[in-house]
């Protein structure tokens, strides 16, 4: 199971993996994988669009981040990590988009 969407922190493993344990018997991040993708569209943008963003990627332990980086055919970057769970993907996010338009506008 992977959330993509805009949320606070801590939804992913707070909020779904519960839900989804309570509901469904297996236990998540065990007998199936729960991880966050991070949001990241550019309407109109030719060059940075679906397929050529790189997205940051988390999950709620080490092989639930690894699945759902392979899954998603994402880019995963380094320092993403079991501990760091989505807040850290959408901090590096919420970094990206203004560092790479600055270098576009120098």
């Amino acid at each position: 199971m992977i959330l993509e969407s805009t949320t606070y922190p801590g939804t992913t493993a707070d909020v779904l993996a519960p839900i989804l344990d309570k509901e469904s018997g297996p236990a998540a991040g065990v007998d199936f994988f729960v991880g966050f993708s991070s949001e990241r569209i550019d309407p109109g943008n030719a060059t940075w669009n679906l397929p050529t963003t790189p997205k940051l990627v988390s999950g709620i332990n080490s092989s639930s981040r690894e699945s759902t980086a392979r899954l998603g055919n994402q880019q995963l970057v380094s320092g993403i990590n079991s501990s760091s769970r989505e807040s850290t993907a959408r901090l590096g996010n919420q970094t990206m988009h203004p560092s790479s338009d600055a270098f576009r506008s120098t």
